[in-house]
């Protein structure tokens, strides 16, 4: 399923691309996903992030310095990381749905990576700008012209990315499902966050970003950032929020739900609002204005 997805995914993106270029008078795409910055003083890596816009070409996973080269009417071609190193295990070469559309370009540096994009005709750099690219011939970085109009195509889904996102959905409906019944038996907000990882089968960095799992009065604060490890006695249990979402192929998805401990007031309240809001859904249809 995902095979056919992606093709016709590609099929529209491509023309998406094009007239990007040509209305903003470039030729070429360079899309760099990004580096890994290390921790100050420190041989640890901060979390990587992939740039979004490299996600809408290939749901490649571990893109530490890789590229996208695009040119309309060109073959796509995926310049790719692959260190010969025995301190981290290196990446796999890229073997899936996905890869019979790229000619993939396996580099052991990530500076080997301007032989492949240095020369590129008006090339327009995207993502996160490096110094030692100054001097690979781009004729703009990021010119926010172009961006302005890779991200509004990005706002309309393909039916690639609608399922992309519906996995991810169904990954984090897994973990709500689970982060409740953890809450019931009386958890504390770190013991519900890792019942919720368990059934996503996420670890915290593949988490589309960090989890908000807040009991009683820590709902009240709006992006509620710890994970208290104590117990609440059962009859001091009042309340639980949780904001969390998962990932699938690089897409996600936002979930947020809130529970009663009891069958009380609040709880009343609660199960009004999830009724006025499947109400809500119900009238959604193509065409018509929010």
């Amino acid at each position: 399923m995902l095979t056919t997805l992606f093709d016709d995914h590609l099929r529209i993106q491509r023309p998406r691309a094009d007239d990007a270029l040509a209305a903003c008078g470039f030729e070429s795409l360079a899309i760099y996903a990004g580096a890994m910055r290390m921790q100050f003083l420190d041989d640890q890596p901060y979390p990587f992030k992939t740039n979004p816009h490299f996600k809408v070409w290939t749901p490649l996973a571990d893109a530490v310095d890789c590229w996208i080269v695009y040119r309309p009417a060109k073959p796509l071609q995926l310049v790719f990381l692959q260190p010969l190193d025995y301190w981290y295990k290196p990446p796999q070469t890229p073997n899936d749905f996905w890869t019979s559309h790229f000619e993939i370009a396996l580099i052991r540096a990530a500076n080997d990576a301007r032989a492949h994009i240095a020369g590129l005709p008006r090339c327009a750099f995207i993502g996160e700008w490096r110094e030692e690219f100054r001097d690979w011939g781009f004729t703009d970085r990021n010119p926010q012209a172009l961006l302005d109009r890779l991200h509004y195509s990005r706002a309309i889904k393909t039916d690639y990315e609608l399922e992309c996102m519906r996995r991810a959905s169904a990954r984090a409906a897994n973990g709500h499902h689970a982060a409740e019944g953890a809450f019931r038996e009386g958890a504390s907000e770190y013991e519900i966050h890792l019942a919720y990882l368990r059934a996503t089968g996420h670890t915290d960095n593949e988490l589309p970003y960090p989890s908000i799992v807040a009991l009683n009065r820590n709902a009240a604060v709006l992006h509620y950032q710890h994970l208290d490890r104590r117990a609440i006695a059962a009859a001091d249990r009042r309340s639980f929020l949780i904001d969390a979402g998962a990932e699938f192929a690089g897409y996600a998805c936002d979930i947020t739900r809130t529970y009663s401990h009891a069958d009380d007031e609040f709880g009343a309240l609660v199960e009004g609002m999830h009724k006025v809001q499947l109400a809500l859904c119900s009238q959604v249809r193509d065409g018509v204005d929010y």
